[in-house]
């Protein structure tokens, strides 16, 4: 059994999908399961092992479902009796905890040049699955692209198809021209994403956004581009911009504002004096 919840979270991440482990730490009296037991559920509602069954069970789940897309780890804690929470007449108390785990997050860049060579260096360290797409197939061999998730020699159409989208992808648009850039956007908008973005100035994101309109796609879709791309804290270097568009990333991925740690600190009513 619990090879099989094992196997399940390994599945689950392997293929980007969060999922949480239930363990039932403490079990005392008369109650459903056995102390240490381990149940798992994934983000769609898939699940196996068991803590119990019962009332009890079905309530851990629906609040380690309801908890997933923060992913605050909790625990539980419960008294099985008529007049409790549960309304159980089991008369024990249990006790346990909910574990998240999330898979890695996936960064596409579309276009290999100065910027994509940089944005893969800088984001290397933070663990996540690179995927670079470049039909210069010379490219795959410059230093920064070692060790990367996956160098794809291919256009952006034809690249699409080893792409995998999903809530934990985050796109960057670099690539060498202006049609493959409209290519790449085509190809990623009406996916799944958490994040797209494009590198040009703001002339040239207005006329993206024309060309794509003018393409079929609808204002909502297109209200998911972040064009221009990044935070505008770079001096224009590869180097700079390719920290700028990892900083609007993780800005989005954490779910956090746009302040500093200074800032952060007053606001909490600690500013140094």
């Amino acid at each position: 059994m619990e090879t099989d919840v094992l196997e399940f979270l390994t599945d689950r991440l392997k293929t980007g999908r969060k999922c949480a482990m239930i363990l039932l730490e403490v079990n005392e009296g008369s109650t459903p399961g056995v102390t240490g037991s381990i149940m798992a559920v994934d983000a769609e509602g898939g699940r196996t092992g068991t803590i119990g069954g019962g009332n009890l069970e079905f309530q851990v789940v629906t609040r380690a479902l309801e908890g997933m897309r923060e992913g605050k780890h909790f625990g539980f804690e419960y008294s099985l009796v008529e007049k409790g929470e549960l309304a159980m007449v089991c008369g024990g108390d249990v006790k346990g905890f909910v574990k998240y785990f999330n898979p890695p997050s996936n960064l596409i860049i579309f276009g290999a040049g100065h910027v994509g060579e940089k944005l893969a260096e800088v984001a290397k360290p933070l663990g996540f699955n690179i995927y670079v797409a470049d039909d210069r197939e010379e490219f795959a061999k410059l230093p920064a692209y070692a060790g990367i998730k996956e160098f794809i020699g291919l256009k952006p159409t034809e690249a699409k198809v080893r792409i995998p989208f999903g809530e934990n992808t985050y796109i960057v648009v670099a690539t060498r021209g202006h049609m493959l850039d409209q290519e790449a956007y085509k190809a990623c908008l009406g996916e799944k994403y958490a994040y797209l973005g494009g590198l040009g100035s703001r002339k040239k994101a207005l006329e993206t956004l024309s060309l794509l309109k003018e393409s079929g796609f609808s204002e909502d879709s297109l209200k998911t581009l972040h064009l221009p791309i990044g935070l505008d804290i770079s001096n224009g270097t590869p180097g700079e911009i390719a920290v700028a568009i990892l900083a609007e990333i993780l800005q989005v991925k954490n779910g956090k504002e746009l302040r500093s740690m200074k800032d952060r600190l007053a606001s909490a009513g600690g500013a140094v004096k």
